[in-house]
């Protein structure tokens, strides 16, 4: 009898701190990707969240002579927004740094974090959620990694929703 007195009150003072802090947990289905690992603090991106973050486009050659339009968020900028070693924190053993891309269907690709660094590279991996102004869907899902350097798109991970950051010890 006393939890069910007491399980509402904790629900609703729960509720209260949540306001007063301004911190909202987002549903299940609200999260578009999750990053986590470590050495970084885990985040959980909502569709709002991921918005927010400064855009970019990107054009491909998708082969056949056709070419489409990319846009979305630069990887770096998610793993930054986490905490990762980016630019001038990139040294040391942070160096040794790498970054799995997995997607629904359990498709997974790897990136060395210099790599993902325009600092290192000059290249840049997109999160992309448009193709060609429209949003992804079907197949691709909401989310997909555009690699425009990669010669061959084994990397270009569709259905993307989980970055797993993993430094070697």
């Amino acid at each position: 009898m006393r939890l069910r007195l007491i399980l509402p009150v904790l629900l609703f003072l729960g509720a209260l701190v949540s306001v007063a802090t301004g911190q909202q947990k987002a549903s299940v289905d609200d999260v578009l990707l999750r990053v986590s690992g470590s050495g970084i603090q885990d985040l959980s991106l909502s569709h709002e969240a991921f918005a927010k973050l400064p855009r970019t486009k990107v054009d491909v050659d998708v082969g056949d002579g056709k070419h489409q339009r990319y846009e979305g968020v630069s990887l770096l900028k998610v793993l930054e927004t986490a905490g990762a070693p980016t630019g001038g924190k990139l040294k040391g053993k942070s160096v040794a740094t790498y970054v799995v891309a997995h997607a629904r269907d359990g498709y997974q690709a790897l990136f060395a974090i210099a790599e993902i660094d325009p600092d290192f590279s000059g290249s840049e991996v997109l999160i992309a959620d448009t193709v060609d102004g429209k949003p992804l869907s079907g197949e691709e899902g909401k989310l997909r990694l555009v690699v425009p350097r990669d010669k061959r798109h084994a990397r270009w991970v569709r259905m993307l929703e989980r970055l797993e950051v993993v430094t070697l010890t």
